[in-house]
């Protein structure tokens, strides 16, 4: 095959193929010249994977031709106009170098940049890598830190190449009112030889932030957590002032007060009677492969379920599958 696309590149550049395309449609509409632009890179992309597939092969002309032809019947072909500005969005994991002139990624927080992939089965990473020292090549488990870990310096390269103008990177302070650090991959990039400067957009408060009761308590939780470099005016200051004092005494007249969490964490042994009547001497435990997984995941959770014995809460409120089941007999029965 590498033989036979190598004749026919040349045949195709001592026919100026390109050139005469380029000819025939440079009086055509611009709508018109993006249909033909897309038949070429069909075609030069067909070329391409023909080349991949049967790169070692040998294949006769007919074949050639036969394969070629059913390429571009199965292409796909944008029809959006050439006028109408396209907008891609897509994760970080698909990201490309030089995919778009400009390039907006958001969300670079350390939490979702890089992402980190959890074990969640019952091997450790520590306990999958010796089993891979001991097993001969060619059978051995992933570890995922590692594999994530390659993958994460290929995304990141891919991303800061993938704008061929200008390329805006965004960190927000705060995701779903909680707050999140910046992505490591940006701290780097402030720092020397690169020093790239950040623009940081403060939160303001207006008389227009006044919507709901949980978006005025979103809001005043973000004042509070962003680090203000400029006062607020004397006109914000009391409205915002007079807003925490609502907000305090809407919680106090309905009971509802904010948990204090200790950091300090003590633990017991249970009572020897408690131990025999959970554990009856004579009797074998029994563990299910659910329990034994959830023992693995939250030791405490297991504690709960399986040696207490506790259960949540039951509810009359249908969950989102009864509810679903619920409306697909309505629409039955209608």
């Amino acid at each position: 095959m590498t033989h036979l696309l190598t004749a026919f590149t040349e045949f195709l550049q001592e026919a100026q193929l390109s050139q005469n395309l380029q000819a025939l449609i440079k009086d055509l509409a611009l709508e018109e010249q993006e249909r033909y632009d897309q038949v070429w890179k069909a075609f030069l992309h067909v070329l391409e994977e023909l080349n991949v597939v049967f790169e070692d092969q040998e294949v006769t002309v007919d074949d050639f031709l036969a394969l070629l032809l059913s390429g571009m019947q199965l292409s796909q072909y944008r029809t959006v106009p050439a006028t109408v500005d396209v907008v891609t969005v897509q994760s970080y994991d698909l990201i490309e170098p030089l995919t778009a002139p400009y390039v907006y990624a958001i969300g670079l927080t350390q939490e979702r940049f890089p992402k980190i992939a959890q074990n969640t089965s019952l091997l450790s990473e520590e306990e999958r890598q010796q089993l891979n020292e001991a097993t001969q090549e060619g059978a051995e488990l992933q570890v995922v830190t590692s594999e994530n870990l390659k993958k994460n310096r290929f995304v990141a390269v891919s991303l800061l190449n993938a704008a061929t103008n200008q390329l805006v990177l965004s960190a927000p302070s705060l995701v779903n009112e909680m707050e999140d650090s910046v992505s490591p991959y940006l701290v780097e990039l402030a720092k020397e030889p690169i020093a790239i400067e950040w623009t940081t957009k403060q939160a303001q408060a207006s008389s227009d932030d006044i919507g709901t009761y949980r978006a005025l308590l979103a809001h005043v939780i973000e004042l509070h957590q962003e680090e203000i470099t400029s006062e607020l005016s004397p006109e914000e200051a009391s409205f915002w002032g007079v807003a925490v004092r609502v907000l305090r005494k809407k919680l106090a007249a309905e009971g509802i007060q904010i948990p204090q969490i200790s950091t300090e964490l003590k633990s017991r042994q249970l009572q020897s009677d408690t131990l025999q009547a959970l554990y009856p001497e004579g009797k074998a435990l029994t563990l299910s492969a659910s329990a034994l997984n959830e023992y693995y995941k939250h030791q405490y959770a297991f504690y709960l379920r399986y040696v207490l014995g506790l259960q949540e809460d039951e509810t009359i409120r249908p969950d989102a599958r009864s509810h679903g089941n619920f409306l697909h007999r309505i629409f039955e029965e209608s």
